[in-house]
């Protein structure tokens, strides 16, 4: 696995695998396997409060948010792609 980028406050980890495919790592769970990502897309920048990253999907841009508690999701462009 290749580390992409890692949100602001050191939690989570974005790495690519050699296909390319996206997953996510919770530094907390060192030993938890990592999560693929089922959109593809290239990611861009961290939210500052790392609660998510930006990803270039091919329908357009999205938010991939990271709910504390729960399975990460893709939020809807319009929700908070700004915050980024």
């Amino acid at each position: 696995m290749f580390e992409i980028s890692e949100s602001p406050d050191g939690r989570w980890q974005l790495v690519a695998d050699s296909s390319g495919v996206l997953h996510l790592l919770d530094l907390m769970f060192p030993d938890e396997p990592p999560w693929p990502l089922t959109v593809p897309g290239v990611p861009g920048p961290w939210a500052r409060d790392s609660s998510g990253f930006s990803l270039l999907t091919p329908s357009g841009p999205s938010f991939f948010s990271l709910l504390h508690g729960s399975v990460p999701k893709l939020s809807d462009p319009s929700d908070t792609i700004g915050a980024c």
